[in-house]
């Protein structure tokens, strides 16, 4: 099986919702959070959760990296060798 995407992604209120969907290592304590935060919309997260995956299932499973900058991010691509 091949590595897991890496996603780099801005650390962001909304963005954060993206590592409870595509990374299995996510916390659950942000999981129900999110959960609570969306439940007037979104009675069942964890379905949508589910769902979402499964449209996207050439990033599912992935490891979800939240950077709060611009340098950070260039440093983080360049330890997973990424170009510039």
């Amino acid at each position: 099986m091949p590595d897991a995407p890496i996603i780099v992604v801005e650390d962001d209120p909304f963005t954060r919702l993206i590592p409870l969907v595509l990374d299995p290592k996510a916390g659950e304590e942000r999981r129900l959070a999110f959960a609570d935060f969306m439940s007037t919309d979104e009675p069942d997260f964890a379905g949508w959760c589910t769902r979402v995956r499964q449209r996207a299932s050439d990033l599912y499973p992935a490891a979800v990296r939240l950077v709060t900058s611009e340098d950070e991010m260039r440093a983080l691509l360049r330890a997973h060798g990424a170009r510039e």
